[in-house]
């Protein structure tokens, strides 16, 4: 990942003698020139330039919010199984780009709940519920009060 590398700064730079460079599932973004390529059989791909929704850049978090076009268009790379926090890789139908993966409960769509909600309270009990749901890569918080039983 390349972000602001200042006004004139090139995001990538690929000098004349190099070769054979690989450039893959990059995030390169808000620099003046984002890749500057003139090396020999360089090879790119899967490499994003537009704005990748960071959580919160300006205090470093280059994690990938919800929607983010970084999501789920990489391609894998052998040998890279795991992101800058040590999770799996691919949580989603395929890698993420950038350092960090976005967080998949299906691998690919679908949705799980965590906590399973329970279903038969105790007779005369009262329950209190705070889920996490994960539907196709959005995170959403679903607050439950109180179930009468």
């Amino acid at each position: 990942m390349v972000y602001n590398n200042g006004p004139s700064g090139y995001g990538i730079d690929i000098l004349s003698r190099s070769s054979g460079a690989i450039v893959k599932n990059n995030i390169i973004y808000d620099n003046a020139t984002p890749i500057v390529n003139n090396g020999i059989n360089t090879a790119m791909g899967n490499n994003l330039l537009n704005n990748p929704f960071f959580v919160n850049q300006s205090n470093g978090d280059f994690h990938l919010q919800a929607g983010s076009p970084a999501i789920d268009i990489g391609i894998t790379i052998s040998g890279i199984t795991t992101d800058h926090d040590g999770n799996s890789r691919p949580q989603g139908s395929t890698f993420d780009i950038g350092a960090y993966e976005f967080p998949s409960c299906s691998g690919g769509g679908g949705s799980a709940t965590f906590p399973a909600p329970m279903s038969t309270p105790a007779p005369g009990s009262t329950l209190t519920s705070t889920s996490v749901t994960f539907t196709d890569g959005q995170q959403k918080l679903v607050l439950s009060s109180r179930f009468p039983a």
